[in-house]
């Protein structure tokens, strides 16, 4: 462990925020400035299997490459609601599904049956 680092009592390093993780850090850590815990590759947020950011009250946001992005559903899921997103471009749920990449995605696990 670095020493230079703060930890969190399950040993995640701690950051203020991404502006302050390291352009080489890779892995998973707890942002300080606002209960997240996220995971991170190459210094951006970054998850292909799940949320990037979890959030202390269970709030969730799904990341590719520090976009906010997910195929199949919601990028942000808040207890106020859910925002649907692709490469960083936020949609309505209408046309977030009707988006080319939705369609693919819906018939390909169709296909899977």
């Amino acid at each position: 462990m670095d020493d230079n680092i703060e930890y969190t009592d399950e040993g995640l390093p701690c950051f203020k925020n991404i502006d302050f993780v390291p352009d080489n850090f890779t892995g998973k850590c707890y942002f300080t400035m606002n209960g997240y815990t996220c995971y991170i590759v190459n210094g951006n947020l970054h998850n292909e299997d799940g949320p990037a950011a979890t959030l202390d009250n269970g709030q969730k946001e799904w990341y590719v490459n520090n976009e906010l992005h997910r195929v199949g559903g919601p990028a942000k899921e808040y207890a106020h609601g859910k925002f649907y997103y692709l490469y960083g471009i936020r949609y309505s749920v209408e046309n977030y599904w009707k988006h080319p990449l939705l369609i693919e995605y819906q018939l390909n696990r169709i296909l899977e049956l």
